[in-house]
């Protein structure tokens, strides 16, 4: 803040995750992200913390996420004019597969004679299912992902899993959804290096939902910046698309996760949309003109460079798994 690279809503993000900690231990979580801040938005500037607490004390983490749980509840708030808010706090794996499944029947139901909104769909499927009006409702799997290192899958570590649009869970939580009978699991394999998405297991689809996949898992998330919709509840997109005479190609290097808001947005005049098909940047220019890139982030986390020069990894390295709930 002296220095005037981030400002005071940016340093009340790293206040906020890091307010549950000893001093020395926020004096570390200062030393890990201080350096990385500049450019950053408030938003991921908040993740990076959360990260670094998580790594930095993952038992007061996973100790306070079990502590969490117990505050799970139900509200109504009446607000004017004969609507209300029906506010629910849950785990994050559960309200994430709540809002998969009600995302994945609204879409089955906004066919080109519906009228009504997705967002208008999500909240009426909602609101049947809660009253048992399933009649008439098509089916439609819900799907969270979770990355485990192979470490925290076997019961050696608890950290480095990742609730995918959510952040890390403790391992303990992991290990629950593993468990679970409907849990499918695919394996991911990573680069140890770098972190970064290789390979997913193809052996029960064919190539081109094998290529959706992979997208998916590397992307993670919707591209655009600041964006933290789920990769699997965003548009697998074309950046240079074949049908409009841009030499699109159906490959890795020209596919990215968008939300359907931020697809729509490539063709909103003022806008520009820019991949580099070799390392993976999106670069996205609103009509201010500021420009804003966002990569693939990794799954594992990357071997990083100590003081003296030397590598060390910050976690075991090997195969991640990834099982969709």
């Amino acid at each position: 803040m002296e220095n005037g690279e981030i400002d005071l809503r940016t340093a009340n993000k790293v206040c906020e995750v890091t307010a549950t900690l000893s001093d020395e231990q926020a004096r570390e979580v200062d030393k890990r992200i201080a350096r990385r801040l500049a450019g950053k938005d408030p938003e991921k500037v908040r993740r990076m913390a959360r990260d670094a607490v998580c790594a930095i004390d993952p038992d007061g983490y996973a100790e306070r996420a079990k502590k969490r749980r117990k505050d799970r509840r139900l509200e109504l708030i009446h607000a004017d004019e004969g609507m209300a808010s029906l506010w629910a706090y849950l785990p994050a794996e559960i309200a994430g597969a709540i809002y998969a499944r009600v995302d994945g029947i609204a879409r089955k139901l906004k066919t080109k004679e519906e009228d009504r909104t997705l967002d208008q769909l999500r909240v009426d499927v909602l609101a049947d299912l809660a009253l048992g009006k399933h009649e008439g409702l098509p089916g439609a799997l819900a799907q969270i992902y979770v990355h485990v290192p192979i470490d925290a899958a076997l019961g050696i570590t608890n950290t480095g899993c990742v609730l995918e649009g959510h952040g890390p869970i403790p391992g303990e939580t992991a290990r629950e959804i593993m468990a679970n009978p409907s849990s499918v699991w695919r394996k991911v394999t990573c680069d140890p290096v770098s972190g970064a998405v290789l390979d997913v297991g193809r052996t029960r689809y064919r190539p081109p939902a094998a290529l959706d996949e992979f997208v998916r898992v590397r992307d993670r998330t919707c591209r655009a910046p600041g964006c933290r919709r789920p990769a699997q509840r965003s548009d697998v997109d074309h950046h240079r698309d074949f049908r409009r005479g841009k030499n699109g190609h159906t490959a890795k290097q020209n596919l990215t996760c968008l939300c359907r808001r931020h697809h729509r947005l490539k063709d909103v005049d003022g806008w520009t949309f820019n991949l580099n098909e070799t390392t993976g940047e999106l670069t996205v220019t609103p009509p201010a003109g500021r420009a804003h890139t966002t990569r693939p982030e990794p799954i594992l986390k990357p071997a990083v460079e100590k003081s003296n020069g030397s590598i060390k990894d910050d976690q075991q390295q090997g195969g991640a798994q990834e099982p969709p709930y």
